[in-house]
């Protein structure tokens, strides 16, 4: 769950309005570094646990998209540090990638998001070894019902919040010097004259 509160507020912070550039990459980065090493740490907790107890490591769908999120997470982290927080590569390159950066960085929220959905799913079904003793409604699967939907809950603020962000909707102002794309990186319009 920390990764995905984290991950979320991350997006959040830096899709708001109002303030500055290097303020929303500054929080964006301050909120996806603890979502990063919720990742990875239960990455190595789940690897340690299988192992503890002689469980197949990753044999369900809950796994491999957990996997494929977690090194999507490192890969989006660690690429965007020199790219856009540091801005060691030229601001037209930075331009071109970052609206690649915010949809697959979305789209890794997103894979996170499910795998969770599914390990609620995964651990649902082993409880007990049985669907007749979730029915009873104990206390347990009533908590697992109750988080997973909460995650489905943020699944879909998170796509609503994408779809219809302000900074993505078209703005009626033409006589703006400067325009910011998707990226947040400003831009200089050529003045029509």
């Amino acid at each position: 769950t920390g990764f995905a509160v984290m991950a979320i507020v991350s997006i959040f912070q830096f899709r708001s309005q109002g303030k500055p550039l290097p303020t929303r990459r500054n929080n964006h980065f301050l909120w996806m570094t603890p979502a990063v090493l919720c990742c990875v740490v239960g990455t190595f907790a789940a690897y340690k646990h299988h192992g503890d107890k002689n469980i197949p490591h990753f044999y369900s769908l809950h796994s491999w998209i957990g996997i494929a999120a977690v090194a999507n997470m490192c890969l989006m982290y660690l690429g965007g540090i020199p790219a856009f927080l540091l801005e060691l590569p030229p601001l037209k390159l930075r331009q071109k990638f970052g609206p690649i950066h915010g949809i697959i960085g979305l789209m890794t929220v997103l894979l996170g998001l499910i795998s969770i959905l599914l390990g609620v799913m995964e651990k649902l079904s082993f409880y007990k070894g049985s669907p007749k003793s979730c029915s009873e409604g104990t206390v347990e699967c009533l908590k697992a019902n109750a988080f997973a939907c909460l995650t489905a809950l943020l699944l879909i603020l998170v796509v609503v919040f994408w779809i219809l962000n302000p900074s993505r909707l078209p703005t009626n102002k033409k006589k703006d010097t400067k325009k910011e794309n998707q990226t947040g990186i400003t831009l200089e319009k050529k003045k029509s004259e």
